[in-house]
């Protein structure tokens, strides 16, 4: 099963699943990774490390490895659509939260994939992070506000040299 995936709401990536009775074989980008799951365990490549995982809607929420991501399945028309309407300026958190720290403010300069706030939901830290260079516009909460899947977390505006 061949689907794009998106990670912590910033870059794309091309997952092909094979399934097989005791593994799957997972392709990143064409590059095959050996993947077993098992009792709240993953082993990856001979390496087993505990996983924690939920889902809601297209949202996976995995913390291994000292880490979190929000995975999200991508549909690759909805994300054409909303290429090429813009959408890349409106970073909008993937699940409720809180806003734990808040990296950037209006007018700096950010990098994709730079972080712009950390949030925690589900007693778990996540960093939101910038899809694609741009100059901060606006950040629409404060340190300590709560709020929903699908909140307008961070506005971006093009910057000169861009198209």
């Amino acid at each position: 099963m061949s689907m794009q995936i998106q990670l912590d709401g910033g870059e794309f990536r091309a997952v092909t699943v094979v399934r097989r009775p005791e593994s799957s074989l997972v392709a990143f980008d064409d590059n095959d990774v050996r993947v077993v799951v098992s009792d709240g365990a993953v082993t990856i490549d001979g390496v087993t490390e505990p996983i924690w995982t939920a889902s809601g809607g297209d949202d996976v929420y995995v913390h291994a490895f000292g880490r979190s991501w929000v995975v999200t399945v991508v549909d690759p028309a909805q994300r054409a659509a909303q290429e090429s309407a813009g959408g890349g300026n409106a970073i909008t958190a993937h699940m409720p939260g809180t806003a734990v720290s808040i990296a950037v403010a209006p007018g700096d300069q950010v990098n994709a994939g730079q972080t712009l706030m950390v949030i925690e939901s589900m007693k778990m830290e996540t960093p939101i992070l910038a899809g694609r260079d741009g100059v901060v516009d606006k950040v629409h909460c404060a340190m300590g506000d709560s709020f929903d899947r699908g909140a307008l977390l961070v506005s971006l505006i093009e910057t000169e040299n861009e198209e």
